[in-house]
């Protein structure tokens, strides 16, 4: 049965390929402005979509296509300040992973991700955070279309990508419309990202990236886009506590991690002996990129 699913899938991808190709390039340009513009419509339609699409226009952040990219993927590229989503997924899935990708935007221009010219341990908990929340933020997006239009399928596509993730959000909702409202729902994803196969694969790519960029160094390489956004005296410290909860921040004005122990009930901080061997290690080998600024906050 997966199988035959999993081949289906890839035919219907291979023929919207063909069908792209055989296009006139200005007809599918014109076809590709048309299609953002309804995502975007559509995702000002709730109100958490409402304020990432407000958002990206504020910040005068580009969508655009690119084939390169696997159906049902999207990335945010901080240079050149754009969102690139696959021509090639269902407008369900365009729509959730733009939303994601949004919450991104929105945490660049917070100042709150960092780069990998930092500690690994730093690191990992930065991207858990950043990623654990645009996750949430996107299960939200697709539970608000959901109670707008149970039709359009989103929460159907949703479950059908991260169904561990959409059943957490669920349990929570149904048990009161308040706590969609006031972030407890979301804040129960957040919680269960940590827990899941995800969080563990964007550990193991951290930490490369780390170890990558002192490796890089050492050898005399030229590194690219190392920066982070300059906090003033008056904004919390990097990777602090207090920090780390501005990921929560809401529509609503409201922000969902704000009562939640972050160090302490959550896996945020956890790390297996193996990744703390890892750490050690690059630590010796390299001086420097021991250097954390979150171990100041424990």
């Amino acid at each position: 049965m997966y199988i035959r699913q999993h081949y289906g899938k890839y035919i219907t991808v291979m023929l919207k390929k063909l069908i792209r190709k055989l296009k006139d390039p200005e007809k599918v340009r014109a076809e590709d402005r048309a299609r953002i513009s309804l995502l975007l419509a559509t995702l000002a339609e709730t109100k958490t979509g409402a304020q990432l699409a407000a958002q990206m226009k504020s910040h005068k952040t580009r969508i655009l296509y690119d084939e390169r990219l696997p159906a049902g993927e999207a990335a945010y590229r901080a240079i050149g300040n754009s969102v690139a989503l696959s021509p090639y997924g269902s407008e369900q899935a365009q729509l959730l992973s733009l939303g994601h990708e949004l919450r991104h935007v929105w945490q660049e221009k917070q100042g709150l991700l960092l780069r990998r010219h930092i500690h690994i341990f730093d690191h990992v908990v930065n991207v858990r955070a950043s990623e654990a929340d645009a996750y949430a933020t996107q299960v939200q997006i697709a539970w608000e279309q959901h109670k707008k239009d149970p039709r359009a399928g989103y929460w159907a596509a949703a479950k059908k990508d991260e169904g561990a993730l959409c059943r957490v959000f669920e349990k929570v909702a149904q048990r009161s419309e308040k706590y969609v409202e006031n972030g407890a729902a979301r804040r129960a994803v957040f919680k269960a990202w940590l827990e899941t196969a995800h969080c563990r694969q964007y550990d193991y790519k951290a930490m490369r990236a780390v170890r990558g960029y002192w490796k890089g160094k050492a050898q005399g390489q030229r590194q690219g886009f190392m920066f982070n956004m300059q906090r003033n005296d008056g904004q919390t410290p990097y990777m602090s506590e207090a920090f780390l909860k501005e990921f929560g921040q809401m529509a609503n004005g409201q922000n969902y991690l704000q009562n939640m122990s972050l160090f302490k009930a959550t896996r945020l901080m956890h790390t297996s002996a193996a990744q703390d061997r890892y750490i050690a290690r690059t630590s010796e080998k390299y001086p420097g990129s021991d250097d954390s600024m979150i171990y100041d906050h424990l």
